[in-house]
């Protein structure tokens, strides 16, 4: 989820306060200045936002970490450590929704290891923290798949300037 970059200033009484959100990944910083060997701060452009929804239809988002871009990397940290987390406090993870934006993809080709064909067909993978626990699903958000079906059938076409055609 994309949000305003933005600084803030409140007073209090004489004094001055600065607020705004800033990069909150602590481990790709610590990174970054191993491998520029220079410490900045960047102000956040995104929000990772973890949400909880139930069968029943109770949802509460659980965590938001403030970013300038999360890796593939970093979310398959993040998904494993929310999961340990849920589970503590009795919550079962059954499924992952992504939306189709290209981290998500990659992020789902690293959490599903593709070299079986039986994984590729279920989509769904094993909790590391709980075994007796259901494997957990990975799908794609209905209306982020459904729009890029129509948006590459709106591409395809007989014309030169299209770059795929489809036959039925």
């Amino acid at each position: 989820m994309s949000i305003q970059v933005d600084l803030e200033l409140r007073k209090e009484g004489n004094s001055f306060e600065i607020i705004g959100f800033n990069e909150g990944l602590h481990k790709t910083n610590y990174m970054e200045t191993l491998c520029i060997d220079k410490e900045s701060l960047q102000l956040a452009s995104h929000v990772l936002e973890l949400l909880f929804l139930g069968h029943t239809g109770f949802r509460f988002p659980f965590a938001h970490y403030p970013t300038t871009q999360v890796t593939p990397s970093e979310m398959l940290l993040i998904f494993w450590q929310s999961v340990k987390m849920l589970g503590l406090f009795g919550f079962t993870v059954t499924y992952v929704s992504l939306d189709g934006a290209q981290y998500n993809r990659d992020f789902m080709k690293i959490l599903i290891d593709g070299k079986t064909s039986e994984t590729m067909f279920s989509m769904s993978i094993k909790n590391i923290y709980d075994s007796s626990k259901p494997n957990i699903h990975v799908i794609m958000d209905y209306s982020h798949v459904m729009k890029k079906i129509r948006n590459n059938i709106s591409k395809s076409g007989l014309l030169n300037t299209h770059k795929k055609s489809i036959k039925i």
